[in-house]
């Protein structure tokens, strides 16, 4: 079935009950391989709700200062080149939000590891040669958390191209938009 004007309110619920259903066959199997790491009252005593879900999550806004601290440069730039200043910048004055789709754009993943030794990868920034720079867009590899950025002529060029690649990348994410239309298929 299409949704259309008449049952837009039923797919909505039926998105909403899947999305608020969608891990309660997995929260038991959390809770017990939480439990395997240590009895479950220990842990409790030991971290409140929020610290396990910063443990395990990361913090929801982005470490400015410690993803510097664990970003290197790649060819053609340094920490001193005019695109890596202004990145950021860019991504100091970026919303939570806006910071949560640029790692996403660039990692595959919302948040930062809290800290330095939770970093697997690190950042890697990387100049993009291009003849036309300031008509190029960005282009990363999540799997390596590596951006290459053509060498923008200023921050708000590289700010723009920046946001309009993050916007336009979401394949990323596609297994959300495939659940929604499995549910209202259903």
């Amino acid at each position: 079935r299409r949704v259309h004007g008449e049952n837009r309110e039923r797919y909505c619920d039926l998105v909403l009950a899947r999305q608020l259903e969608a891990y309660t066959r997995h929260a038991p199997a959390i809770r017990a391989g939480l439990g395997s790491l240590a009895p479950l009252p220990v842990l409790a005593a030991l971290f409140s709700p929020a610290e396990v879900e910063l443990l395990i999550c990361g913090r929801p806004t982005m470490d400015i200062a410690l993803l510097r601290s664990q970003t290197e440069y790649g060819a053609g730039v340094s920490e001193n080149s005019n695109i890596v200043k202004w990145l950021f910048e860019v991504l100091a004055e970026f919303s939570p939000e806006e910071q949560c789709n640029f790692l996403r754009f660039v990692w595959g993943r919302s948040r930062l590891p809290t800290t330095a030794a939770g970093f697997t990868n690190k950042f890697t920034i990387k100049a993009l040669d291009h003849s036309r720079p300031d008509s190029a867009l960005p282009t990363t590899h999540t799997c390596f958390a590596v951006i290459d950025l053509p060498r923008y002529t200023s921050k708000e060029i590289l700010r723009a191209k920046l946001m309009y690649a993050m916007m336009s990348c979401v394949s990323i994410d596609g297994d959300t938009d495939s659940a929604a239309r499995d549910v209202y298929r259903n």
